[in-house]
């Protein structure tokens, strides 16, 4: 069964849809290279083929390389199913389950964590608590002494201050990184500092905005930051 939402429905809709039975491709026929090239362009297929009205919304297909060499495994999930934080819970249980069956131990999974509406009434309460009350003067008065303007002054002269925050006053800036670069940001940095690359790349995108304004700053919102940072416990 799979969670169907038809693209052009005014509301989404729930629907099931037929499975899609793992798949099992041989590329033992094949030098490395050739096996490489092949899965590379499997990935694609399988992930093209997804379809968000009709299903699959989940492909399974396990990639055999012959004797002496690991086999792969492919798994992808439509997005609206598995996000990139819910896919760190699947691959954790994935692996457990994977170690278990190894050492011919029966299957058990962790239990089950906190579940998205007792997380978002904890968080209620948390808005609502007395303390984090009493902080309110004190952010609104930050607020209000942050300068609205970034550098450079408005984009549109003699226009009030909330036109300016527009879509069309927004200005891109595109970089990239040479191989040696994106080698270091990839493999290198992230070993010398115990980070992970998304650390990086904060980090990069506070000092340049530090330079930019002259001081200050506002702490990136991430899609993990909230949960993780405010109700840790």
């Amino acid at each position: 069964m799979r969670e169907s939402s038809p693209v052009m429905s005014a509301s989404p809709v729930l629907t099931a849809v037929p499975s899609s039975p793992p798949e099992l491709s041989g590329l033992s026929g094949l030098s490395e290279l050739q096996q490489a090239a092949a899965i590379e362009q499997h990935v694609a297929k399988y992930q093209r083929s997804l379809n968000l009205s009709t299903g699959p919304l989940i492909r399974v297909v396990y990639f055999e390389l012959g004797v002496n060499r690991a086999g792969r495994l492919l798994i992808v999930i439509h997005h609206l199913v598995t996000d990139s934080l819910s896919w760190r819970i699947l691959i954790e249980d994935l692996d457990s389950a994977y170690r278990q069956h190894e050492s011919g131990q029966p299957l058990h999974l962790a239990a089950k964590t906190t579940t998205f509406q007792a997380w978002a009434r904890r968080l209620n309460g948390f808005a609502r608590a007395a303390d984090l009350k009493e902080e309110a003067g004190y952010w609104l008065r930050i607020a209000d002494t942050i300068p609205l303007l970034l550098p450079g002054g408005p984009l549109i002269p003699d226009q009030p201050l909330g036109v300016l925050n527009t879509e069309g006053s927004v200005g891109r800036v595109s970089v990239s990184l040479e191989p040696d670069e994106t080698r270091a940001l990839l493999r290198e940095i992230p070993g010398a500092y115990g980070t992970g690359t998304e650390e990086i790349l904060l980090t990069a995108l506070a000092l340049a905005f530090h330079r930019w304004t002259g001081g200050g700053g506002r702490r990136p919102a991430l899609p993990s930051s909230a949960s993780e940072a405010t109700l840790s416990a």
